[in-house]
């Protein structure tokens, strides 16, 4: 809790605080938990390195102040007149800064982490390296402010002004901005790994290096994004994923190695792993480019829409058949649709009961399949394999192209 002699200084009013705590740099206040709502702060008060844990400064008028290195976790800041404070390095952890005005405030390696910042102005303020991980910003206003390097992962940013925004390399991992307005934000190299950006704007947004997988993007905004790095000549898209699809076109000096790629079907337990080497080491050695899809649930929805997709891409297919013969009918009845060559393999002698395990197969073949190839361990299927799989598929595909 607050000492009594340290708010006794604080009562004579903010010359005096300030010249007492020139006079003793090296001593940290303890105002912890004290009520400050009703102390007169006329002019810039120096709060620095002061434990300001849990106390009330809810509306105050703190134009200017200096707080770096203070901690001020679970304080009620909501409210207050915080415009151009010197907040840099503090511990805000779960404070309440709801409504509070931090317009031009210096924030930069503040911890936020759960802070409460619900409707708060921070426009123009410097959060760089802050830590906002899973902070409430719904509505709160960020725009132009610079949130370089920050950790805004989990963060609630739903509906927040963030226009002009300065997020290179910032964290926005799992963080909500739903219906948030980013227009004309830099997202350099901003991760943005299942990030919701639904309903929000992301339009005229500099996107070079920007990481996205999974992210969610029902009716976003997405006009005149800037694909290159700055001072580069331009490359506008108008969809973010395809951004880094068109940049690595362009770029990439192995992209023709990708048009060369074996899409591999099966499933491969930890102790079939020596298998699934044998094959890519033999598919890398033929100048292809193998593409595992090691799939197991059967049920879900999207599993014959991935493999129709990858399947297209592909110059071949490798159906391995040993495991999971109950994914094997959805599998087959998809490919027969494709013209893409399917090579199937299956782990066992060629007698009478493998070759009834593939039957599926071997009736009413179509003629994009391949016979299948009995093989009895990964060292046979290496030693092999050039001339069971690669020549047979390559053969197909020569005829193939023969018939268009």
């Amino acid at each position: 809790m607050a000492e009594l002699r340290f708010l006794k200084i604080l009562k004579e009013g903010t010359s005096a605080w300030n010249a007492w705590r020139s006079a003793h740099p090296r001593i940290k206040p303890d105002l912890s938990g004290a009520d400050l709502t009703t102390f007169r702060f006329n002019g810039i008060i120096n709060f620095n390195d002061t434990d300001l844990s849990g106390a009330d400064l809810r509306g105050r008028p703190l134009f200017r102040a200096q707080f770096q290195r203070a901690v001020l976790k679970e304080a009620a800041l909501n409210r207050a007149d915080l415009r151009q404070a010197v907040l840099s390095d503090a511990d805000l952890s779960g404070a309440d800064l709801g409504g509070s005005d931090l317009q031009k405030a210096d924030l930069r390696g503040a911890n936020l982490r759960r802070a409460k910042l619900p409707r708060a102005s921070l426009g123009r303020a410097n959060l760089g390296r802050a830590d906002l991980s899973q902070a409430d910003l719904k509505k709160a206003d960020l725009a132009e402010a610079d949130l370089m390097a920050a950790n805004l992962s989990g963060a609630d940013l739903g509906g927040a002004i963030m226009t002009g925004g300065y997020l290179f390399g910032a964290n926005l991992t799992g963080a909500s901005l739903r219906r948030a307005n980013l227009k004309g934000a830099n997202l350099q190299q901003t991760i943005l790994v299942e990030t919701d950006l639904s309903f929000a704007d992301i339009s005229e947004c500099s996107i070079y290096g920007v990481s996205v997988w999974s992210t969610k993007l029902e009716q976003t905004v997405q006009r005149d994004l800037l694909a290159t790095p700055t001072r580069s000549p331009s490359i506008i898209v108008d969809h973010i994923e395809m951004a880094q699809f068109i940049y690595l076109l362009i770029n990439n000096s192995r992209i023709q190695k990708f048009a060369r790629i074996v899409l591999i079907l099966g499933h491969f337990e930890p102790k079939r792993r020596e298998l699934l080497e044998a094959i890519r080491d033999q598919i890398r050695k033929s100048d292809y480019v193998p593409l595992v899809f090691d799939h197991e649930d059967c049920g879900d929805p999207g599993l014959q829409s991935t493999i129709s997709n990858l399947a297209r891409m592909a110059r071949f297919v490798i159906m391995e058949l040993t495991e999971k013969a109950e994914c094997w009918p959805a599998t087959i009845t998809l490919l027969h649709k494709l013209a893409v060559p399917v090579k199937p393999l299956l782990m066992g002698p060629a007698d009478d009961k493998t070759k009834a395990k593939a039957a599926p197969l071997t009736q009413d073949q179509p003629p994009s399949f391949l016979d299948v190839y009995y093989y009895e361990d990964a060292a046979e299927l290496s030693a092999n394999f050039r001339s069971e799989v690669i020549l047979q598929a390559e053969a197909r595909l020569s005829a193939a192209a023969g018939h268009a």
